[in-house]
């Protein structure tokens, strides 16, 4: 068989035999798959968990608090607890043209009023504050890093000394 195999492919007696070898492996291989029992996936149902979630964002959780109680819930008391409003970013009231804030007198409530300034940055304000005394000129504020000439030439109407 070997010979016939090896005239008809033209192939040396060692790659037939090397063929033969290689596919009884792979024939050997897909027996042993089909022969070995893989547990099935498992489903995971997460309706009723989703539901509430809707719920809780929408409000109606106060209106359905007893069918909720009734059910087996874990973590009710964290879902109970959640306001999506403290998930939005707090505001400040910004500065309406005009209006000047005094940056060598300022608490950072009143610095995060300025257009275009954050917590962080009206922090760095507060340290080079400290650090140098007062600010007798705008351009000191360009050494606050987050604060280029950009942001500086949009600040100027609002700051005084």
């Amino acid at each position: 068989m070997i010979q016939k195999l090896s005239r008809k492919f033209s192939l040396t007696r060692h790659e037939v035999i090397s063929l033969v070898v290689m596919l009884g492996f792979l024939s050997g291989g897909l027996v042993i798959s089909r022969m070995q029992k893989t547990p099935p996936e498992p489903s995971f149902d997460y309706s009723e968990e989703d539901k509430l979630f809707r719920q809780i964002i929408s409000g109606e959780y106060l209106q359905n608090k007893q069918e909720i109680m009734s059910g087996d819930i874990d973590s009710l008391s964290v879902v109970s607890e959640f306001d999506k409003d403290n998930l939005k970013k707090k505001k400040t009231d910004k500065l309406e043209t005009g209006q000047t804030i005094n940056i060598n007198t300022a608490d950072l409530q009143t610095l995060c009023r300025l257009p275009g300034i954050g917590e962080k940055t009206a922090e760095k304000i507060l340290e080079l504050r400290n650090r140098i005394g007062t600010f007798t000129s705008l351009s000191q504020l360009l050494s606050v890093k987050g604060i280029g000439d950009k942001k500086l030439e949009q600040l100027k109407s609002y700051i005084s000394f």
